[in-house]
């Protein structure tokens, strides 16, 4: 834990950009982030988002709540991690109220009561960041099911079907494919 590191975002700044090495697993500890993905990594220098300007990172995916955690399908067992392969932004507080944090001194000048101090958060979302190294020394293992969605994504991108739809789509597919398994000679589809 005490590599970890918690960020403050404002509404609507990057969190990480498409194409991006990885460099953390997040967990949302209050507020909100967006996940957008471009059809293809994009090439052109790295924008950074505007009020209602969010288009340009691609098209939106999914919006991840509190207590919820991104971040990880950039990483690999063997250490050759992949780029990222969607943009997240900031939702910021998302509707909640502010964070109290204790205070190390409480200052003569100040109105609020001692060793308490408020950061007015109106609008921002924090963030708990795992580094690479701890992550993948500590965590890895434990998310298998989700590293299973990188795999599904490889194996859709690798597909006759799947090989020219845009990344986006491929995410989304991805998340909704179960593992079924199915008994010889037993009916996996019935027609009518």
């Amino acid at each position: 834990a005490r590599f970890c590191q918690v960020k403050l975002y404002a509404n609507d700044n990057l969190v990480f950009h498409q194409g991006d090495e990885p460099d953390a697993y997040y967990t949302v500890i209050r507020g909100a982030v967006s996940i957008y993905a471009r059809h293809s990594s994009p090439t052109q220098s790295k924008a950074t988002p505007d009020e209602g300007s969010r288009t340009k990172f691609g098209v939106f995916i999914t919006q991840i709540p509190p207590g919820e955690s991104f971040g990880e399908l950039s990483f690999n067992e063997n250490g050759n991690h992949s780029r990222r392969n969607a943009s997240v932004i900031s939702d910021g507080s998302h509707g909640q109220a502010r964070i109290r944090m204790k205070s190390e001194s409480h200052h003569s000048h100040s109105t609020r009561t001692p060793h308490q101090c408020e950061l007015e958060a109106s609008n921002v979302c924090v963030l708990l960041l795992v580094p690479e190294k701890v992550y993948m020394s500590e965590m890895f293992a434990r998310h298998s099911e989700k590293h299973h969605t990188k795999e599904k994504m490889d194996s859709l991108r690798k597909s006759v079907l799947f090989k020219h739809w845009p990344i986006d789509q491929i995410v989304k597919v991805a998340y909704a494919m179960k593992k079924k398994q199915f008994d010889k000679g037993s009916t996996i589809i019935q027609q009518g």
